[in-house]
């Protein structure tokens, strides 16, 4: 992406993908069109972040959440207007540790954004933009681990939290330098709101642009994906997604479900058939053998004693 602008909305910071000049940005998906029905294709449209994370990894939060949002090509199959992407970055609790090469394109993307950087307002005076010579969404997009991640039915996470959306929410926590989580927040408290409570008036809110966690929905249809492969049959680790008209999502892990009355009827045919194959061979290789020592037993012609050969 060469020629960028990133954009402070005044809650966030917001760079747009395939626009004109720009690499396009695609990505295909066959669960998404199998499991919820969605366009199987989608393009980018843009990132942004938010702070603290909007999803919880075993009730843990993060300390920033970068959102890609992506619009189906084929249009909205099943009422699903969008995908998105959350991917969670932490100063300390990142869970993997990263080799040099990967460090530095994380280093490399954040540095990009140029976030101490301020601005021109837009014409009504809001927020403010730069434009930036190039930023490596690709690289940082090819680095990642998307073959481990969850996926469910959700909402975009800000008002008016238009549905459907296929979310995707990467399992592996990346890890972010603190100048760069400290440079975002200082850009949040440009906009933070003024506490009303008399013993904080006056004083500018914790910088933050996040959501309040809700209850789980078995409307949104959670699925584990591990290596690629979808595990969600026999896997119960799962988000708790938002309600339908919230703003937040989160993840939690459950037990193994139990196995379905339908899959129970099919494992015991699969055992029987294997069984009866099993005899079946047992029985064919005892004829086999019955067969050869009868043929091989001596008989008697005119009174000499001759062994049979075939």
């Amino acid at each position: 992406m060469e020629g960028v602008p990133v954009v402070w909305n005044e809650h966030t910071s917001q760079t747009s993908l395939n626009s004109l000049g720009q690499n396009q940005e695609t990505f295909s998906s066959t669960h998404s069109a199998k499991t919820y029905g969605a366009d199987s294709r989608f393009n980018g449209a843009q990132f942004h972040f938010h702070h603290q994370s909007e999803h919880s990894i075993e009730g843990v939060f993060y300390d920033l959440e970068m959102h890609t949002v992506n619009l189906p090509v084929h249009g909205t199959e099943n009422g699903f207007i969008a995908s998105a992407m959350g991917l969670m970055f932490s100063v300390n609790d990142y869970t993997r540790e990263m080799q040099a090469w990967e460090q530095e394109i994380i280093d490399r993307f954040f540095d990009s954004l140029a976030w101490e950087t301020t601005g021109t307002p837009d014409e009504e005076g809001h927020g403010d933009s730069i434009t930036v010579k190039e930023v490596p969404y690709g690289d940082l997009m090819m680095m990642v681990d998307m073959n481990n991640r969850y996926t469910y039915k959700g909402s975009v996470t800000t008002p008016p939290c238009a549905q459907n959306v296929y979310w995707n929410v990467l399992r592996t926590v990346y890890p972010i330098k603190s100048a760069h989580l400290e440079l975002f927040k200082k850009q949040l408290m440009k906009n933070a709101e003024i506490c009303s409570s008399s013993a904080t008036k006056g004083v500018a809110c914790t910088p933050g642009n996040n959501r309040v966690i809700q209850d789980i929905s078995p409307d949104h249809n959670p699925f584990l994906i591990s290596d690629g492969k979808d595990l969600s049959d026999h896997t119960r680790s799962i988000i708790i997604p938002a309600e339908e008209s919230t703003r937040m999502q989160s993840m939690v892990a459950a037990p193994r479900a139990p196995m379905a009355a339908s899959e129970s009827s099919e494992y015991l045919t699969t055992v029987i058939t294997v069984l009866l194959i099993i005899s079946i061979l047992f029985l064919l290789l005892a004829v086999i053998i019955v067969t050869k020592n009868s043929f091989n037993k001596p008989v008697q012609y005119q009174g000499v004693e001759q062994a049979t050969q075939y």
